[in-house]
């Protein structure tokens, strides 16, 4: 059983569901397929966080361009973290950053 399995964990700020055309928009960009737990819950609250040993991330959404409010809160994308971090810290192809803990740590 995956750690992260039922970890993430609603924000304390409002959280979006967002549509699954924006999940298949980083799906298609990444040339990944999430697993569909995490699909799911996405789905849900696009967002939260999870604590692994001791730290605790933020989970980043998937962009959703529905509305202003919605660009503005998913700004920084799982596709958008995981662009930077391949351009700027050579992070490997075949890693995703879905989070991070505000420190400099990502969730891959």
């Amino acid at each position: 059983m995956s750690p992260l399995r039922g970890a993430i964990r609603k924000r304390d700020i409002m959280a979006f569901p967002v549509d699954e055309k924006y999940i298949e928009n980083t799906e298609n960009e990444l040339g990944v397929k999430f697993p569909d737990s995490f699909r799911k819950q996405m789905m849900k609250s696009n967002g939260g966080g999870v604590e692994v040993s001791t730290d605790y991330f933020e989970i980043h959404p998937f962009y959703d361009t529905s509305d202003k409010n919605r660009i503005k809160r998913t700004c920084n994308s799982i596709l958008h973290e995981t662009k930077i971090a391949r351009e700027h810290y050579r992070l490997p192809e075949n890693l995703i950053v879905i989070g991070n803990n505000g420190g400099g740590d990502v969730l891959v």
